[in-house]
């Protein structure tokens, strides 16, 4: 396994924002949940991994052409023993929102008092919510906790967002995901934070039938691309005068995406930005 890294100091941060958003650019299948984000006191980093040695040659060799400040790629081998625990190590509790910090399983020994936790296993798929857009889907939650009960969570991943609705008082939760590895974690991570109103389904969305109902809140942080083809899909599952929250747009193709995305009976009522992402929040009014 071969292992390829960015690291630069907490002033450059940006600089990483850039990588990641030319990373997923290339077409070559790497996804938001295949990066992984690690942060010491004073460096940042984003790390993946690759079985084929000529993926992280021609990377490294992307990322070298960026121009960017205080960054370099470096890669290093692994042996499969060790390679899906090393990534882990830099990992830390951080805050997801104000209200709630999310802890690694791994770190669960740090003393935290005073905290409001949300515990993450990562030992089956990649990424616990360091990201710039899962921050931002998780401030659209916190925005509409008060005026929503039920939410779909569209390419859960490890169920952070699932776990923080429910945390902020959503009484009924579906998340899917196409990934069996991510649909595992997500269901370990749900019981581990003693979530009751959680029900974690694989599934294909595109495949998901009418008879799931409609939500108050359906939370889509995917790839651009893949929100305008799923924009039809995701709608349906909204309820009349509640919420689409999408996440997951490199800054750069925000004001492309709105209109793209731009319907006469979406009404964009929440714009964010993270770094080098943007996130909208949409209200339905059929």
């Amino acid at each position: 396994m071969y292992k390829i890294s960015v690291s630069t100091n907490k002033k450059n941060r940006l600089e990483l924002d850039k990588v990641v958003s030319e990373l997923l650019s290339l077409g070559i299948g790497i996804k938001l949940a295949d990066i992984v984000e690690e942060s010491t006191c004073s460096e940042e980093s984003i790390v993946l991994f690759f079985q084929n040695y000529q993926t992280v040659k021609l990377l490294k060799k992307i990322i070298s052409v960026l121009n960017l400040k205080d960054c370099r790629p470096q890669v290093s081998f692994l042996e499969d023993r060790y390679w899906k625990n090393c990534w882990k190590e830099g990992l830390m509790p951080f805050k997801i929102t104000k209200d709630f910090t999310v802890v690694p399983y791994d770190r669960s020994d740090l003393s935290l008092k005073n905290f409001k936790k949300i515990y993450l296993s990562t030992e089956l798929a990649f990424g616990i919510g360091t990201h710039p857009t899962t921050k931002i889907m998780a401030e659209f939650i916190k925005l509409k906790k008060k005026e929503c009960l039920s939410l779909l969570d569209v390419g859960c991943g490890t169920g952070i967002l699932s776990i923080l609705a429910e945390k902020y008082g959503f009484l009924k939760v579906r998340a899917v995901d196409i990934d069996k590895a991510s649909v595992l974690t997500a269901r370990k991570n749900v019981k581990t934070n003693n979530c009751k109103n959680i029900s974690v389904n694989q599934a294909d969305f595109l495949n998901l039938s009418g008879s799931w109902g409609q939500f108050d809140f359906v939370a889509a942080n995917l790839l651009t691309e893949d929100l305008i083809s799923l924009q039809d899909k995701l709608l349906s599952f909204v309820k009349t005068g509640k919420y689409l929250a999408v996440s997951g747009i490199s800054l750069k193709n925000s004001s492309s995406f709105k209109k793209r995305f731009a319907k006469k009976d979406l009404i964009c009522c929440k714009s964010m930005k993270n770094g080098d992402w943007a996130g909208f929040l949409y209200r339905i009014q059929r």
